[in-house]
C-alpha cells in the first residue's frame, strides 16, 4: 500500500560505512490475481476473495508496481533515493553558487553522464545551462561551481529553486540518451523584501447582519456565512458563486481532523497503529462549541473568534479560532491546537472541509506531481503542479490514506472557467489533500473498485500529517516524522481566484 517510509535514512547509513551493503524491498510486485465482480468488472483479489481459508489478507500486495506493472507514487521515491549521484549544497548565493558531487557508481565516471542546471520561479525557469563534463572517479567527490548569475529586484517573499541534473549521454539497452539517473533540487539564498502589512482603514466597507442562528457578512462582491451555534464557517460566496458544499445534513466549513484511512503499514502486523488510533477514538471525535463572538473594530474588518472542544476517548482538543473578514474579500483563518488529557502519537492534526463539487481543477505550490510525505518527499520538486481531484486519488487495491502534498504554500480549486477559491498558508507551509473521498470512506471498504466518489472536494489543510514508516515488517514512524499530541498554530488564507497563470496566482498570493 502507500509505503516506504523513511529509506532515504536506510541509505544515509548504507553510505556512512563501506562495508554495509543495501538490503531487498519486499517486493517488486504486488501478486494479486483478477477476478470477475458480480457486475462484470475485471479486479485486483486480495487473500480471502476466492474462499480461501486461511489466508493473509492483503499481504500479497506489498509491490513497489501493481499487479498490472503500473507505477505507484512511492516507486519514484526508491529511483531517487537509489541514484547513483549525490549532490550537496556548498553556497547557495547567486554569484557564489557551489556544490559538492559524490559519484556512488561502482564503475562510471561522471564524465560519462551530461550535467544541466536551470533555476525556477514561480514555475518559470529564469536561468538555466549546460556544465561541462563532470570529471569524478568511482566513490570521489568533486565541489563545482555552478554559473547562477545575481538575481535583480526579485519580488517580495519570492523562492528561487535550483535544480542540477545529471543525464545519459547516449543510448543504452535500457535507456535512450538523455534519460535522467539523478538530481537533486536546492532553494537558493536570495534576500527578498519583506511583504508589507495592508492597512484595514483602506479596505472597502463590510456589513453584518444576524438573522437566527445565522450570521452573515457581506462585502463588495462577495459575503460570508457563520452558524452560530456550529462555530462554523459555512458559507463563502464570491460574485454570487458558492465556493463551499450546501446541503441540508452536513457542514461545509473547516472542523478537526485527527484520523486518516490507516495505511497498510499503519495497520502492520499487530495493527498496533491504526488500533491504538481506534481505541483513541480519534476517528469517532465529538465536537462542542464553547464560545462565539463577533466584533467589527474597523469599517473594513470584522473578527469572528470561535472557541470549540473536539473530544476523544481519553482526551481532546481545544482549537481556538479567530477569522478575520475583510473588505477586499480575504477571509483569515487562524488556528491555535491545544490537546488535553491522553493520546498516542497522531495520523494528522489539521482541518478538513467541503468545496463544491464544481472545483475539480488542483493547482498547488509544494511539492508533487505525486503524492509525498513527511517521510517519503525526497523524489518530490517544489513547484507549481498542475492536475485535478480525480487525479489526486492514488488507486491502492485496499482504500487507504493517499494523495497527500507536503510543503504547499499556496493551492488553489478551479472550475471549468478557471475562477474559483485559492488557499494560502500563511507563515508555515502545510500538508493538503484534495480528494472525493473523506479518511471514513476510504477506511470502510475493502476494495478500491468498492468506492463511490462524493459529489463534492474533500479538502484537508493539516498543520502536519505523520509520516508513514515501514511497519508492516519493521520499525514505525520515525519520531522526527510523527505527531506528538502538543500545542500547534496554523494560519491559513482565503480568497477569491480569478482565471490566470501560474506566475500571477503566485503574485496574489503572496499579497498581504
Amino acid at each position: 500500500g502507500n509505503a516506504v517510509g523513511n529509506l532515504q535514512e536506510y541509505w544515509n547509513e548504507i553510505y556512512s560505512n563501506q562495508r554495509m551493503l543495501g538490503g531487498f524491498i519486499w517486493e517488486w510486485c504486488d501478486q494479486g490475481l483478477h477476478r470477475q465482480t458480480p457486475d462484470g468488472k475485471t479486479v485486483t483479489a486480495l487473500g480471502g476473495d476466492f474462499g480461501d481459508v486461511p489466508n493473509h489478507g492483503g499481504f500479497c500486495i506489498k509491490g513497489l508496481v501493481s499487479a498490472e506493472q503500473e507505477v505507484f507514487p512511492k516507486y519514484w521515491e526508491v529511483k531517487k533515493v537509489y541514484e547513483p549521484v549525490a549532490v550537496e549544497p556548498v553556497h547557495l548565493k547567486p554569484g557564489k553558487v557551489a556544490v559538492k558531487i559524490t559519484n556512488w557508481n561502482s564503475f562510471l565516471n561522471l564524465r560519462d553522464y551530461e550535467c544541466n542546471w536551470s533555476v525556477m520561479n514561480d514555475g518559470v525557469v529564469v536561468q538555466s545551462g549546460k556544465l561541462a563534463s563532470v570529471v569524478c572517479a568511482p566513490g570521489e567527490s568533486v565541489v563545482v561551481k555552478i554559473p547562477v548569475v545575481k538575481i535583480e529586484r526579485p519580488r517580495a517573499g519570492a523562492e528561487f529553486w535550483l535544480r542540477v541534473d545529471f543525464r545519459t549521454r547516449a543510448d543504452a539497452m535500457w535507456s535512450k540518451a538523455g534519460y535522467e539517473v539523478a538530481w537533486q533540487q536546492m532553494k537558493l539564498d536570495v534576500p527578498t523584501p519583506k511583504i508589507s502589512k495592508i492597512k484595514a482603514n483602506g479596505l472597502p466597507d463590510l456589513k453584518w447582519t444576524e438573522t437566527g442562528d445565522v450570521v452573515e457578512i457581506e462585502g463588495a462582491n462577495f459575503s460570508v456565512a457563520f452558524l452560530r451555534s456550529a462555530g462554523m464557517l459555512t458559507s463563502i460566496k464570491y460574485d454570487r458563486h458558492e465556493m463551499l458544499l450546501q446541503t441540508t445534513n452536513r457542514f461545509a466549513g473547516p472542523v478537526l481532523q485527527m484520523f486518516r484511512a490507516p495505511t497498510d503499514n499503519d495497520k502492520g502486523f499487530g495493527k498496533w497503529l491504526a488500533r491504538d488510533w481506534r481505541q483513541a477514538g480519534l476517528d469517532q471525535i465529538e465536537r462542542r462549541v464553547d464560545s462565539f463572538k463577533v466584533t467589527q473594530p474597523k469599517a473594513g474588518e470584522i473578527h469572528i473568534a470561535v472557541t470549540a472542544t473536539s473530544t476523544a476517548t481519553n482526551g481532546g482538543f481545544r482549537l481556538k479560532t479567530v477569522w478575520t473578514v475583510r473588505g477586499d474579500g480575504v477571509i483569515d483563518m487562524e488556528n491555535a491546537f491545544e490537546p488535553f488529557g491522553e493520546f498516542p502519537w497522531l495520523p494528522r492534526l489539521g482541518l478538513v472541509m467541503s468545496v463544491a463539487k464544481e472545483f475539480q481543477n488542483f493547482r498547488w505550490y509544494g511539492r508533487g506531481p505525486f503524492e509525498n510525505y513527511a517521510d517519503r518527499k525526497q523524489s518530490a520538486d517544489v513547484g507549481i503542479w498542475t492536475s485535478t481531484v480525480a487525479e489526486q486519488v492514488v488507486p491502492y487495491v485496499r482504500p487507504q490514506e493517499n494523495g497527500n502534498k507536503e510543503d504547499v504554500r499556496w493551492a488553489t480549486l478551479t472550475d471549468a472557467n478557471k475562477q474559483g477559491l485559492l488557499i494560502v498558508a500563511e507563515k508555515n507551509p502545510i500538508a493538503m489533500s484534495a480528494l472525493p473521498f473523506t479518511a471514513a470512506d476510504l477506511t470502510e471498504v475493502r476494495h478500491n473498485y468498492q468506492l463511490k466518489p462524493r459529489g463534492e472536494v474533500v479538502l484537508s489543510l493539516d498543520v502536519r500529517q505523520s509520516g508513514l514508516g515501514n511497519s508492516s515488517c519493521g520499525p514505525g514512524v520515525v519520531e522526527r516524522y510523527a505527531v506528538p499530541p502538543k500545542k500547534y498554530q496554523m494560519h491559513v488564507r482565503f480568497l477569491p481566484c480569478p482565471a490566470g497563470s501560474d506566475a500571477e496566482i503566485a503574485e496574489l498570493a503572496r499579497k498581504p
